[in-house]
């Protein structure tokens, strides 16, 4: 049979990231191993829109289509390719899987018919076991791990139980590496400046139950173990096939915790450094982990190996939001993973959570007052996510089941989209926007929301201008000034995000309107550029990219 695996076009807001689907890979080093003959059709990396993806499909004519969606939107895009490939005159089997579409098969079946088959959970057995009942005409209904559509109606099978040996799986096919004889993902990373580099797996799964976390509903939802890893050495054999073979030298594990969170798996940490470090492969890494995780010397060996950030969960600075998360956490634990790895000189990225249903405007002040504590907002990038990221309620999860019940659930509002992919994604139901128990929370998302999206606009500009100019001669002194105001951008959001609190609170029938107070937040924005360059930056930056500081084109 000839099968193709897509990872569908990219919707919604640009993405500064291209990185592998690590998920549709091991799917289909698990088909090839077992004699498929397999195409991956990634149209991440290939820059194909949904129009030029059924015109790719079409060329490569499958009988069965599998689309990986890992995130709500890749689910909307995966929804609108199967469509259109049907529109086209499609007849063979598509297929969707990943972690929404274990929870919304329902909707995704009944509302569109153009998909025949949804796998829930783990994917590699079940696709397998899939294709070869096609393959042989068997009866493919009963198969764990499915849902699918028979006579109009939704069916749904047992649910597979986890893989228990990750070890037994073959290394993840990665396509994009090898296409055309040239790694396409390592002339993106060097086309970007960047250190050749990709994901790679090292466990599935978390044993925790923050109760509004995907990951452990997606993983509770079959029976076995949450948390599964891989040994050490195996980890470390991919490793060295990808330096050797295609001259990675940059991984960002994508577990969704490293260690499990478990006092015994502190031992394959260990193994795992040591093994780099008597290898010496040149490399660095990313992780992803708790706060509690992280220890002085388990740390310290781990940046001997070649741990150059650390990407770790703090999602509050406020203990209410910790309880209610169910994070099993305090903010002392997070002030302490801070410290210690700022002691070891190891880059961190927080992920936070800003605002959920219950959050006050005290509560953000309370937050203000931790990022100033902890002056966590200078970390690389950290501002991007501080000031702005609101909990999502994903179905599958306690949190949503939780705010149905007091009427409170609202359709998400994706920036970046048009009416109609819009309108796909509140069909398929896979996220949740919500009202909040404080009004003045919705003031100060008005006031502050357009604002810093302004701001991150003038970040993107600034920094493209400052990677074009810095090629050319005698620029040094704008170079200088351009980095400058990047490297204080995170004390600007800070600055901007208190100013919006404490304005948002003005906000009555007597008081200035809401645009006025808009109005004095850009203005901060304004005051900064010409603090920096003597002009915007929009112009400054415009300037440089048509004519140079000497007059030439750059």
């Amino acid at each position: 049979m000839r099968i193709t695996l897509v990872v569908p076009p990219h919707i919604g807001e640009d993405d500064d990231e291209l990185v592998e689907f690590l998920g549709l890979g091991y799917v289909a080093a698990m088909a090839r191993q077992s004699g498929h003959a397999v195409e991956i059709l990634d149209c991440r990396f290939q820059g194909l829109g949904h129009a030029s993806a059924i015109i790719a499909l079409a060329r490569l004519d499958p009988q069965i289509v599998g689309i990986t969606a890992p995130f709500a939107l890749d689910l909307v895009s995966a929804v609108k390719l199967a469509t259109q490939l049907r529109q086209e005159g499609f007849e063979g089997f598509i297929v969707i899987g990943g972690h929404p579409a274990t929870f919304t098969f329902h909707s995704v079946l009944e509302k569109f018919p153009a998909v025949d088959i949804v796998v829930r959970g783990e994917g590699e057995q079940t696709f397998l076991e899939l294709l070869r009942s096609l393959g042989q005409g068997e009866d493919w209904q009963r198969l764990p791990g499915i849902a699918y559509r028979h006579s109009g109606r939704v069916g749904i099978t047992s649910s597979r139980p986890l893989l228990v040996d990750l070890d037994a799986l073959p290394f993840p096919a990665r396509d994009n590496l090898a296409t055309y004889g040239t790694p396409a993902s390592v002339q993106w990373f060097r086309s970007h400046g960047l250190v050749p580099g990709t994901v790679i797996l090292s466990s599935r799964g978390c044993p925790f139950r923050c109760s509004f976390c995907s990951v452990s509903a997606f993983y509770g939802s079959s029976p076995g173990r949450r948390w599964r890893p891989r040994s050490a050495m195996n980890v470390v054999q991919e490793i060295e096939e990808l330096v050797t073979q295609w001259g990675i030298r940059s991984f960002r594990f994508s577990d969704d915790n490293f260690f499990g969170s478990c006092r015994q798996v502190r031992d394959r940490a260990k193994e795992l450094a040591h093994l780099l470090i008597d290898r010496d492969l040149g490399i660095e890494f990313v992780i992803e982990c708790c706060a509690q995780d992280i220890e002085p010397a388990l740390f310290g060996l781990l940046k001997q190996a070649g741990l150059v950030r650390v990407n770790f969960g703090l999602e509050s600075g406020v203990l209410r939001v910790l309880k209610d998360l169910n994070k099993r956490t305090t903010v002392a634990d997070n002030e302490r993973a801070i410290a210690i790895l700022r002691d070891l000189g190891i880059d961190f990225h927080p992920n936070f959570i800003l605002i959920d249903p219950d959050t006050t405007i005290e509560e953000l002040r309370e937050n203000l007052q931790f990022f100033k504590r902890t002056q966590v907002y200078r970390a690389p990038s950290a501002h991007r996510i501080l000031y702005t990221n609101r909990l999502g309620l994903f179905t599958g999860t306690p949190f949503l089941g939780r705010y149905r019940e007091e009427g409170r659930v609202r359709p998400w509002r994706f920036a970046g989209l048009t009416p109609e992919d819009q309108a796909l994604a509140e069909q398929i139901g896979a996220v949740f926007s919500y009202t909040f128990k404080d009004p003045r929370i919705e003031r100060f998302l008005a006031l502050h929301t357009q604002v810093f999206h302004e701001l991150i606009k003038r970040e993107k500009m600034v920094r493209r201008c400052m990677k074009k100019i810095q090629l050319k001669p005698d620029t040094e002194t704008m170079v200088n000034a351009l980095s400058r105001w990047c490297a204080n951008v995170g004390t600007l959001a800070l600055r901007i995000f208190e100013q919006a609190i404490e304005e948002a609170e003005k906000v009555n029938t007597s008081g200035p309107s809401l645009e006025q107070l808009r109005e004095n937040l850009i203005n901060t924005l304004d005051w900064y550029d010409r603090m920096h360059f003597g002009k915007l930056s929009v112009v400054i930056c415009t300037e440089l990219l048509a004519g140079g500081t000497d007059g030439q084109p750059i």
